[in-house]
């Protein structure tokens, strides 16, 4: 059975936003099941079956994400698999969305229902300012903006170099050191609620799972790399307007 987690924020009976788990679908091990990724090896039927499962399926844009900050704006009419890491829309009933396995999936709306967005931030795509460049395109005013951070790897798991903890000099807080010498457990949650800070929005809301903690519910490439896997599948995080 499909399972959905729905963001607890205050626009629930506004827009329609969920972030899948690995539960519900079609495909066989390693990516058992709901695996949403088309680009991981997996057949690609399963796949595209998997995806025929969410909710205004036959109405998602996918993209095709590299890590970048890049924001689109997507209409009824857009391509399929745009390289970007972040989309919004003001159309209704169009799904935005984001795939992870351990990167933060955001979705922002705002309570005048003038607009929709997803965005993939990785760390490197938050150094880039993938934050910053999606809330300078979407049509309303930050201050405005409700933000949902989703299911992600927490900061008891997700261990970095020097080079990542440079990259955000701004806020060593986020950032405690490993039992390993040069090395740091970075609370990414934390980097993307203080760009969102940043940026102006005031309204922001997290959820507090961890993919790396529970890898029977949720994908996670750390997880599965270091338990000798080396290969997950995908989950999906989707917003839209329904009215």
């Amino acid at each position: 059975m499909l399972e959905l987690i729905v963001p607890d924020w205050p626009l629930k009976n506004i827009v329609s936003a969920f972030s899948t788990t690995r539960t519900g679908g079609f495909s066989p091990t390693p990516y058992d099941s709901l695996n949403l990724g088309a680009h991981v090896g997996d057949d690609i039927q399963l796949v595209n079956d998997n995806r025929a499962l969410l909710p205004l399926a036959e109405s998602t844009i996918w993209l095709n994400q590299v890590h970048g900050s890049h924001c689109i704006e997507v209409q009824g009419t857009t391509e399929q698999c745009l390289v970007a890491d972040a989309a919004f829309t003001t159309e209704s009933g169009l799904v935005c969305g984001v795939m992870t396995a351990d990167c933060v999936p955001v979705l922002l709306a705002s309570p005048a229902v003038e607009f929709v967005a997803a965005i993939h931030a990785g760390w490197r795509g938050l150094s880039e300012g993938v934050i910053q460049n999606s809330i300078n395109k979407i049509p309303c005013s930050a201050e405005k903006v409700v933000a949902w951070i989703g299911p992600c790897i927490g900061k008891a798991h997700f261990e970095v170099g020097e080079d990542v903890k440079g990259a955000f000099g701004e806020r060593p807080d986020c950032f405690k050191p490993s039992p390993n010498p040069k090395r740091y457990m970075a609370d990414i949650k934390s980097l993307c609620a203080h760009q969102l800070e940043r940026a102006g929005v005031q309204s922001i809301y997290v959820d507090p799972s961890c993919t790396y903690s529970q890898p029977e519910r949720f994908f996670s490439h750390r997880y599965s790399t270091h338990h000798g896997k080396g290969i997950t599948g995908r989950m999906f995080t989707g917003i839209a307007l329904t009215s």
